[in-house]
């Protein structure tokens, strides 16, 4: 579920408390962290990147305020959606929190306030504030979105290692990991080379060491599982397939599955 994660930057127990009983019965938001203080929080905001971030103004048991908050993130790559909450009635410091990227501001002394209702007007608005955070940091979660898709692929990589048996305890492992990938992504040229350069290995040592997991795995394996997960083109007078011919495998294998 796509729930929407709020971080409580709040010093005051009782309001903690309110935040997290209400946030309980709540299926589509989820509390991800809470402090007190400004340090804390901007290293949570840093690590964690939350969809919104609740902010008091005052931290007066914590240590530091709101605005050394906004200030910090003003020029980070991450911007999530800042509510303010205050007892603060100056117009001047409300003008300095929407110029250093606050989106709202909720006085606690305003009618109806309330935790809950906080949490629920967050809610309503879920869909705007996920988009808005796309928009307001593109370069950030391209990145994000870039980890994930090499994630999947390197998950579905091993998965397909597993099969037929291929052992992480074999030193070509994950040099036969590595060509896969750079395969995926189009880099077909100088596939030894590339790989020997990033471990600072000889090309050679790399190339005997991916070939040697695959005979050490084509000799250990069960003959049914081979057959039935490896249906790649190899000679049967050397019975086994190269590194090319294995890497090409299953790069098509990897690229038909993820549809790529």
């Amino acid at each position: 579920m796509n729930k929407l994660t709020v971080l409580i930057v709040e010093d005051d127990i009782t309001t903690q408390n309110n935040f997290s009983n209400v946030a309980m019965h709540l299926d589509d938001l989820s509390i991800i962290g809470m402090t007190d203080n400004s340090s804390d929080a901007i290293n949570l905001i840093k690590c964690q990147y939350p969809d919104v971030v609740i902010l008091d103004l005052e931290l007066h048991c914590g240590g530091g305020n709101g605005i050394d908050v906004l200030q910090e993130l003003y020029n980070f790559s991450y911007h999530p959606f800042i509510l303010i909450t205050t007892n603060n009635p100056s117009i001047h410091i409300h003008k300095i929190a929407r110029n250093y990227g606050a989106d709202l501001i909720f006085t606690k002394y305003q009618k109806n306030y309330s935790e809950e209702s906080v949490l629920t007007f967050l809610l309503s608005i879920k869909n705007y504030i996920k988009s808005d955070i796309v928009t307001k940091s593109p370069k950030l979660m391209s990145d994000m979105q870039l980890t994930q898709y090499n994630d999947k692929i390197e998950q579905a990589i091993i998965a397909e290692f597993s099969l037929i048996g291929v052992s992480p305890k074999y030193v070509g492992y994950k040099y036969l990991l590595e060509a896969i990938k750079l395969w995926i992504s189009g880099q077909t040229q100088n596939m030894t080379p590339t790989i020997a350069n990033k471990y600072k290995k000889s090309s050679n040592s790399i190339e005997h060491a991916m070939q040697n997991a695959i005979i050490k795995t084509w000799d250990r394996a069960d003959i049914n599982d081979l057959l039935e997960h490896y249906t790649g083109i190899f000679s049967i007078k050397r019975g086994y397939p190269t590194p090319t011919e294995f890497v090409s495998y299953y790069t098509q294998k990897i690229k038909e599955q993820l549809r790529i």
